[in-house]
């Protein structure tokens, strides 16, 4: 199973249904977190090359944190679990993550937005639910309240 966070509480959500789904089964949960470089690169338009490259460093290292304290948690919990720090765009990298470990299912979070705020800021959610490999789990948000808290598709 593959757990892609970013902190967020709708990842947090993702993470906690994927531990109960894994301690049920006895599964294996690989837990992921996107790095994307692009998403900050304007601010760093005019930076050094050392500015950038401490830059992309903390991002990494915030990254490996954060999915470290997830993973610690997962064992914690009797759960083997491990991580994986990924890089690019986010729905690409986790859907190749995917296909790579041999995952059978994707737990992921969705913010629920809908009309122009999904519009302007796009669903990474809907990108892996695109170019899944594999079934994919969507936990809702709090603002995802049609449907219920869950949402099942097959790729």
């Amino acid at each position: 199973m593959l757990v892609p966070i970013d902190g967020s509480p709708c990842s947090q959500d993702a993470l906690e249904r994927a531990l109960g789904l894994a301690a049920v089964l006895k599964s294996h949960v690989t837990i992921c977190h996107v790095v994307d470089e692009s998403k900050n690169a304007s601010m760093l338009v005019y930076a050094s090359g050392e500015i950038v490259q401490e830059w992309y460093e903390m991002l990494r290292h915030d990254a490996q944190e954060l999915i470290g304290s997830a993973v610690a948690r997962a064992t914690g919990e009797g759960i083997a679990a491990d991580l994986r720090v990924l890089s690019g765009d986010p729905s690409d990298a986790v859907a190749a993550c995917a296909a790579q470990i041999k995952a059978d299912l994707i737990v992921i979070g969705s913010h629920g937005r809908t009309g122009l705020p999904r519009l302007f800021l796009g669903s990474v959610a809907e990108g892996v639910l695109r170019k899944s490999p594999v079934p994919v789990l969507v936990i809702r948000g709090a603002q995802g309240a049609e449907g219920g808290p869950a949402h099942m598709a097959g790729a």
